[in-house]
């Protein structure tokens, strides 16, 4: 059954995020699967650029709606989402959305969309030192037709902290397969981090690991100018030219530069929300095949195994980094042997599996909402009370 899906986007386009780059991805391949998403978004786009930045191929019958909206005006943006969607109920079948506040949204309407509404979470809403539950998200719970998570971590958080009467799921993240050439692998010996550059990341770790690793240089794909300065103060002097940061690198011109790379590092602190959040740039290292180094989150042990697809280190410990770096330069078998496991396990990850885990999903709920709406209305043979 084709499936037409309603996906409002709170947050911007092209904005040189993963985020928005994942719910694009995802619709279009809910399109290629012969389902109906019609993307709800609030700027006007110039459509070739988009789908340049996007790589939106011509023939695609992905269905973008404009409702035009200043960036800063939520509220504006709410209300125009509000009113085609009750204008146009006749069009989808279901609402999924991946943000708290577009799901906060819809479900103080729920009783006159008369549609369900999916939530996709990513990571609990407030997460200092560690994710507490909040008033929010419980009221967000309590209304929606289902819920996906992305790690087997969050959803136990999930469901040991609310008491949630809807389907959950969790739908894992995606790889692309696109495998880099390792073999020109020599000094100095290139490590990269490809992702937002900040201390819950772990950034510290690889400053403090370069400074052990005298031949290897670190190389940073990523950051916002804020994030890249804040980096910038972690580095002492007689590192700093064994560090190369690039800014901003549009994700289909990453691979290139990963090109005789010794690993790709995802270093993340076990604080806040980290612990349970799916780790995007482990998926994209899969499929590049450059060996991994990761630290021993809950979130990224599901993923990988300990020297199968991956080398990883204690959480935060700099000489457990160091030990595994090393590792990959002394031992070229082992290199190779996490990249053939790696590229392997990626095939479990692509995005025709995500969409065919996220079509049984939904399917599920409609059919779960069709049957309590059966059960609810009385047969013909039923005597009612006076």
């Amino acid at each position: 059954m084709a499936l037409r899906i309603a996906i409002p986007l709170l947050h911007r386009l092209m904005s040189q995020k993963i985020h928005d780059l994942f719910e694009i991805r995802s619709a279009l391949s809910l399109s290629e699967a012969g389902h109906a998403p019609i993307l709800l978004v609030r700027e006007n786009f110039e459509p070739e650029q988009f789908r340049h930045y996007y790589q939106i191929p011509r023939e695609s019958q992905l269905n973008i709606v404009s409702l035009p909206t200043p960036i800063q005006s939520r509220h504006l943006f709410s209300g125009r989402l509000l009113s085609w969607l009750l204008r146009n109920r006749g069009e989808y079948d279901l609402i999924l959305t991946h943000e708290i506040e577009i799901a906060q949204f819809l479900t103080r309407f729920k009783k006159i969309l008369k549609k369900p509404v999916v939530y996709e979470m990513h990571k609990p809403h407030h997460a200092t030192m560690a994710p507490e539950p909040t008033l929010l998200e419980k009221k967000i719970f309590d209304q929606i037709n289902g819920l996906i998570v992305t790690t087997q971590s969050l959803k136990k958080w999930v469901l040991e902290n609310y008491n949630l009467s809807c389907p959950v799921e969790q739908i894992p993240l995606t790889s692309t397969i696109d495998p880099v050439s390792t073999q020109d692998v020599h000094k100095p010996y290139r490590i990269f981090f490809v992702g937002q550059p900040t201390r819950n990341r772990g950034v510290e770790i690889l400053v403090q690991g370069l400074s052990q690793l005298t031949d290897c240089e670190l190389h940073v794909i990523g950051g916002t100018p804020d994030q890249l300065t804040n980096f910038r103060v972690l580095i002492a002097e007689n590192i700093s030219p064994r560090i190369v940061f690039y800014g901003y690198v549009p994700q289909s011109q990453i691979r290139e530069k990963l090109e005789g790379a010794l690993a790709v590092v995802c270093p993340t602190l076990l604080t806040g929300s980290m612990p349970f959040v799916a780790m995007t740039k482990l998926y994209d290292y899969l499929g590049w095949g450059v060996p991994i180094v990761a630290s021993n989150l809950p979130s990224i042990r599901e993923v990988v195994t300990h020297e199968q697809e991956a080398l990883l280190f204690h959480a935060g410990d700099t000489n457990s980094y160091v030990e595994c770096i090393r590792r990959l330069i002394a031992d070229n078998e082992l290199r190779m042997s996490l990249r053939v496991n790696a590229l392997k396990l990626a095939h479990d990850y692509t995005w025709e599996k995500r969409t065919q885990r996220l079509t049984l999903f939904l399917q599920r709920v409609l059919s779960s909402l069709q049957n309590d709406k059966a059960t609810s209305i009385p047969s013909r043979n039923t005597i009612l009370a006076p």
